[in-house]
């Protein structure tokens, strides 16, 4: 078993002012008027060349556990892992500003992507002469144990 550490061995109040200490040194008194405003020559750097185009949209108001902005595969992963550790209310944001979240209703994942079909039969890699035969399918049963498996294992 798993010995749980109840005691900690630094003193926060020290690692605090540490870290107080340090950030002083990188705080300057001139705040934002230090930037330069990036145009002529330096417009280049103002752009975002991840996010293509504007759009103008009324602000969005939610109140979320967790959010991970940028969120490509590494994001799905994080929003992956998240679930499994019980956290559920998780937004993603593209790095093209586009809100994904999950999906809770959902017959089932290859039913709604329309791949199973394909995927219980592994074609177009094998079985030609067999998909062509039940092909569109009419039925499909799983087990609530089999998907789970699937994607909670």
């Amino acid at each position: 078993m798993t010995e749980i550490k109840t005691t900690i061995d630094f003193d926060p109040d020290v690692l605090r002012a540490k870290y107080k200490a340090e950030r002083d040194k990188r705080i300057r008194s001139d705040g934002n008027e230090q930037y330069i405003e990036a145009t002529g020559v330096l417009g280049y750097f103002a752009k975002d060349i991840n996010r293509g185009e504007y759009l103008d949209r009324d602000p969005q108001s939610r109140e979320v556990d967790v959010v991970v902005v940028g969120g490509g595969f590494g994001g799905l992963i994080a929003g992956a892992g998240l679930k499994k550790a019980g956290i559920d209310d998780v937004v993603l944001i593209s790095k093209k500003g586009k809100l994904m979240r999950r999906e809770l209703d959902l017959i089932d994942v290859w039913f709604d992507s329309g791949a199973m079909p394909y995927a219980q039969l592994h074609y177009p890699f094998e079985n030609s002469d067999v998909f062509q035969n039940l092909f569109p399918a009419d039925f499909i049963a799983e087990g609530v144990d089999q998907t789970r498996g699937w994607f909670f294992t």
